[in-house]
């Protein structure tokens, strides 16, 4: 748990250095690196809280369905799992993140995308 604790926070990290960096406007950079911590932060939230156990071990229609059942008006969970993608990216979204993982073998892609404020 403290490495997803540390890549947390090295993410954090480098959003905060790239939105300083950005040729985007202050305004238009702030509400997008806001937004990519959203979905990273609901990213990390979801395998906190359904537990690295049920991420290796799972059925891939299971991890969909959690997945989706995470979601919410605001931020959208989607991934691949073993070759099999759970839903497409929203139409409309400011952040994204995704979070690769090998557990056991198996594959897994967990993204997030978030909507602006």
């Amino acid at each position: 748990m403290l490495d997803i604790g540390t890549a947390a926070g090295w993410a954090l990290l480098c959003l905060a250095l790239l939105s300083t960096m950005s040729p985007y406007s202050a305004r238009v950079g702030s509400v997008i690196a806001t937004a990519d911590v959203r979905s990273g932060e609901a990213v990390f939230h979801y395998v906190n809280s359904v537990g690295l156990v049920f991420l290796a071990n799972a059925p891939p229609d299971l991890v969909c369905a959690s997945l989706l059942g995470h979601s919410n008006s605001t931020v959208a969970l989607g991934g691949v799992v073993e070759g099999v993608r759970c839903s497409p990216p929203p139409t409309s979204f400011n952040g994204t993140f995704s979070l690769e993982v090998s557990l056991g073998g198996r594959e897994l892609t967990l993204q997030g995308w978030a909507e602006a404020r």
